[in-house]
């Protein structure tokens, strides 16, 4: 079966909450994904209950008219957390609080989770093909786990790039791209 791992588009910096949905921005880069992935012949639509994953995946289902199935086990490591923090100002962020986060993106618990979940997709749609809508640190946990190492999480997939995965059902999983996004011109590019 093949797996098309989609990371969100460029979130919302939002003033408050836990949960952003997409910037103007991210809504443009959702589209132009849509646009050419939705071409292709696509079995199942699993996204994440995260709202950035929600509305990057609302034009591909739209596109391919299937429903999509929500899974929070392919949600980002900070999930259900009380607040959120944009990738772009993680910098900015006191030292205890950007080593929390970094002890959340490395938590075994986060790991097994996002792995089990892709597992499951993976003996549910055997022969199939699977856009999986998620997060950056979803995408680099899966990579690490198909190449065995624990240092994927240092990898970034652009925002609504997809990354591409071959997995048998004799368990052998085959990582055939990373980081598509020829849909995004240079105005669609993060400034």
């Amino acid at each position: 079966m093949d797996l098309i791992l989609i990371r969100h588009g460029q979130p919302d910096r939002p003033m408050s909450g836990n949960d952003p949905g997409l910037s103007e921005l991210g809504k443009r880069q959702a589209a132009a994904m849509a646009a050419v992935v939705g071409g292709e012949t696509i079995d199942a639509v699993v996204v994440s209950p995260q709202a950035r994953a929600r509305e990057t995946a609302a034009p591909l289902v739209a596109t391919l008219g299937i429903d999509p199935v929500y899974d929070e086990r392919i949600a980002e490591f900070d999930y259900g957390l009380t607040t959120y923090h944009h990738p772009e100002d993680m910098r900015s962020l006191p030292p205890e609080t950007r080593q929390m986060m970094f002890d959340l993106m490395f938590d075994p618990a986060f790991v097994d989770r996002v792995v089990e979940g892709f597992d499951d997709i993976i003996v549910r749609h055997a022969g199939e093909t699977v856009a999986v809508v998620c997060h950056g640190l979803v995408i680099a946990t899966m990579i690490g786990a198909v190449l065995g190492t624990d240092r994927a999480p240092m990898l970034r997939a652009e925002y609504t790039s997809a990354t591409r995965i071959t997995a048998s059902s004799e368990g052998r999983r085959t990582l055939r791209s990373f980081n598509e996004r020829h849909w995004l011109g240079t105005e669609l590019l993060p400034g």
